[in-house]
C-alpha cells in the first residue's frame, strides 16, 4: 500500500507547514508540491467511483450524474466540448477543482494554512478523487463562505457589492454539485436565522438586513427547487429511510457501514472549536471582527447538532456524507485562531498533524492513492 511513501511525502512537505513558522510563500510551495507529487504517482483508475464517473463524462448530458448535479455536467461539457480534453484527462482536471477552490479561498482570506489543513484531511483524497461531486460541493461552498467573510470584514453594504453576486453564484454551484450541500445549507440557514431572530422574539423588532437576507434565502431555495425538482425527489427518497437504533450500534467495517469515521471528523471539528472558544474568552476586549467570525463559527458548529441527532439513527452513509462538511468550520476555526495569534504555531496545530498521519495510514485513503510504482 506504500504507507511509507505517503507518510514520507506528508512528513517532508505538509508537516513542516503546520509545525514551523514558515512564510506564506513556502506554505503555498510545499502544499502545491505535495499535490503535484500525489497527482503524478497515484493511479487515477484506483478509486471505485471512477468507473461511475468515466461513463458519465463519456455520455454527456443524458447521464443521471449530470442531471442530478448540473454543476458537474457543466464542467464536463466545458472541458470535453470546448477545451477538447479526453475523458480521463477531464476527470483528472475535475479532481483538482476542490483544491483550487480551497487555494483561492486561502488567497481571499490571506490564510495559506487552509491548504495543509485540507491536505491533511481524508476529505482531500476521498472527495477529490472518489466522491467527486461532493468534493465540488464542499469546494464551492468554501469559496462562497470566504467571499462572504471577506465582505463581512470590509463592512460594505453587501447587497450593493458585486461580491454578493459572486457569493450567490458559488452557493448555487455548490448546491447543484451534490444534494448533501443543499441539506447542509438548509440546516445552517435555519440555525443562522434562528440565532438572528432570537432578539426579535424578545424585542418584537426585526432588523431590516436580517429580513432582506431571509427573503433572499427563501427566494434562492424556491428557485433551486423549481429548477431542479429531481433534487427534491432525491432528498425525499433518501430521507424516507426509517430510523432504526441498529444504525447507532453498527460495527460493520465495510464502506458506509458504521458511524466511526463520521464521529471522528466531527470530534476533531468540535475539539478545535472548544480550543478557540477558550482563547476568545481570555481576550479582555475582542474586536468586532473576532466577535463576528466567532459568532459565525459558532452557528456553523450548531448546524451539526441536529444533523448528528437525526442521522445517527439513519444508515451510516448519510452521516458520512454530511460529516465531510466539517472541513469548512475547521477552516473557520483556524482562520479565527490566526486572527488572534497571527502566524503562530500553537498546540492545536499538532492535532491536524495527527489527523494527517491517520489519513495517510488509512486503508480507505491508500486504496484511492495507490502509486504506480
Amino acid at each position: 500500500m506504500n504507507i511509507f511513501l505517503f507518510l514520507s511525502l506528508y512528513s517532508s512537505l505538509i508537516l513542516p507547514t503546520l509545525n514551523l513558522k514558515l512564510n506564506k510563500t513556502l506554505i503555498y510551495v510545499f502544499s502545491l508540491t505535495f499535490l503535484l507529487v500525489i497527482s503524478l504517482i497515484r493511479d487515477p483508475l484506483s478509486p471505485p467511483d471512477t468507473f461511475n464517473y468515466l461513463p458519465a463524462i463519456e455520455s454527456g448530458t443524458g447521464n443521471w450524474f449530470n442531471t442530478i448535479s448540473p454543476t458537474f455536467g457543466f464542467i464536463v461539457n466545458f472541458l470535453r466540448n470546448i477545451v477538447g480534453l479526453d475523458t480521463l484527462t477531464t476527470l483528472q482536471v475535475i479532481n483538482l477543482i476542490p483544491f483550487l477552490c480551497i487555494f483561492i479561498s486561502s488567497l481571499i482570506l490571506d490564510n495559506p494554512i487552509f491548504l495543509p489543513i485540507y491536505l491533511s484531511s481524508e476529505t482531500f483524497s476521498l472527495l477529490s478523487f472518489n466522491a467527486i461531486r461532493q468534493g465540488l460541493a464542499i469546494g464551492f461552498l468554501t469559496l462562497a463562505l470566504s467571499i462572504f467573510i471577506k465582505n463581512l470584514l470590509s463592512k460594505k453594504n453587501y447587497l450593493q457589492s458585486y461580491n454578493f453576486y459572486i457569493f450567490i453564484t458559488f452557493l448555487i454551484a455548490s448546491i447543484n454539485s451534490h444534494p448533501s450541500s443543499l441539506i447542509f445549507i438548509l440546516i445552517f440557514m435555519i440555525t443562522f436565522f434562528g440565532y438572528k431572530y432570537k432578539k426579535t422574539l424578545t424585542t418584537l423588532k426585526i432588523k431590516k438586513g436580517v429580513l432582506i437576507y431571509t427573503l433572499l434565502f427563501l427566494l434562492l431555495i424556491i428557485t433551486i427547487f423549481y429548477l431542479q425538482p429531481l433534487i427534491i425527489s432525491f432528498l425525499l427518497r433518501r430521507g424516507s429511510i426509517p430510523f432504526n437504533i441498529k444504525y447507532l450500534s453498527s460495527i460493520n467495517m465495510d464502506f458506509g457501514g458504521n458511524h466511526f469515521s463520521s464521529i471522528y471528523r466531527i470530534s476533531i471539528m468540535f475539539l478545535v472549536y472548544l480550543y478557540n472558544k477558550s482563547i476568545v474568552k481570555k481576550l479582555k476586549n475582542p474586536n468586532e471582527v473576532i466577535k463576528n467570525i466567532y459568532d459565525l463559527n459558532k452557528i456553523i458548529h450548531f448546524t451539526f447538532i441536529p444533523i448528528i441527532m437525526v442521522t445517527l439513527f439513519s444508515p451510516p452513509l448519510i452521516l458520512s456524507r454530511l460529516s465531510h462538511f466539517y472541513i469548512i468550520p475547521l477552516f473557520l476555526s483556524f482562520y479565527l485562531t490566526n486572527k488572534i495569534y497571527p502566524g503562530k504555531r500553537l498546540f492545536i496545530h499538532n492535532l491536524i498533524i495527527l489527523v494527517g498521519i491517520l489519513t495517510y495510514t488509512s486503508n480507505s485513503v491508500l486504496s484511492i492513492l495507490v502509486a504506480k510504482i
